[in-house]
């Protein structure tokens, strides 16, 4: 235990910069865009609702800013609870949204680096000396990126949603549908906190032959690693279409991108994902065959990281 716990440090204190500083910085930016956007009726946001009651389907569909938005309570607008929940549900996928994109693409740069760097400046010299395995080293960093790094990311999103609903408090009227105790309700803070914490554990098994791949290449390329990493499927992606005629491989890499297993709201042209579809990929063969795969390829990074010490 001491030793996973020496590799985790490890790994924070040597990306900390990255996991920390760079969601803490896209907080600021998006607390900000928003505060300055709901006092100038500036936020480009479409939200549009469906909802069925007695038979009877209900719409409402508002294009325009935040501010526009809560006009619809200072009008009077008589919003049923799946209404509101859903209009609030948009409103803060929205806001989680550019934070998941940001995790993931600093998840690519750092897995990319890891094995590459620690030949690169030799340190892999150093850990071998130590009583830690190849494989406790390379799923030091799988596991750290995948599951223990997202938290800052998640933490980040909850203190975001938070600042967004109290603008969005702070503006509304004497509308009772629509009241401060109602949105904090209906908002299911925890209950989305929670669903994203399990969307991100998910993710990480879902996209497993991605980041396979990518460890893989980290621990073989001797330049360059991220020209490998992205060109050799694109390469590999266009051979297929010429030679076979398929698109079997861009199919499988497209499916397995992390951003569609975490949850996200439904509107008019997409349908939402949550917890209980999430779970449903683990009854489906593309779980299991990309676990497969990507141990294979885990495992190859792992054997050639023990023959590979040195650029």
């Amino acid at each position: 235990m001491n030793a996973w716990s020496a590799l985790f440090k490890r790994e924070w204190l040597e990306h900390r910069q990255a996991y920390l500083l760079a969601p803490l910085i896209l907080l600021g930016v998006v607390v900000l865009f928003l505060a300055t956007s709901l006092s100038l009726g500036s936020t480009g946001v479409r939200v549009s609702s469906t909802t069925q009651s007695d038979g009877q389907t209900s719409n409402f569909e508002h294009i325009g800013s935040l501010s526009d938005l809560l006009a619809l309570s200072l009008e009077g607008r008589q919003l049923s609870e799946p209404e509101l929940t859903q209009l609030l549900d948009q409103i803060t996928s929205a806001v989680a949204l550019p934070f998941n994109y940001l995790f993931l693409v600093i998840l690519v740069f750092v897995l990319t680096g890891s094995l590459f760097e620690d030949r690169r400046d030799r340190t892999v010299l150093f850990w071998k000396s130590l009583p830690v395995s190849d494989l406790k080293s390379v799923l030091s960093k799988l596991i750290h990126g995948m599951w223990i790094a997202p938290l800052v990311t998640i933490a980040a999103i909850v203190v975001a949603q938070i600042a967004v609903l109290l603008m969005v408090t702070s503006h509304l009227g004497d509308n009772p549908t629509t009241s401060a105790s109602n949105v904090w309700l209906n908002s299911n803070l925890v209950f989305s906190t929670l669903e994203l914490m399990g969307c991100y554990v998910i993710a990480g098994l879902w996209s497993l032959p991605l980041y396979s791949w990518i460890l893989l290449v980290s621990a073989t390329v001797r330049q360059l690693p991220l020209v490998w990493v992205l060109l050799t499927p694109l390469l590999l992606i266009y051979v297929e279409s010429i030679v076979v005629g398929t698109s079997y491989l861009k199919t499988g890499i497209m499916t397995h991108l992390p951003i569609h297993v975490l949850p996200r709201a439904a509107s008019s042209d997409t349908a939402g994902r949550d917890f209980g579809s999430v779970l449903d990929l683990f009854t489906t063969p593309d779980m299991w065959i990309g676990l497969l795969v990507g141990a294979a390829l885990l495992y190859a990074a792992v054997e050639i990281r023990r023959r590979n010490n040195e650029i």
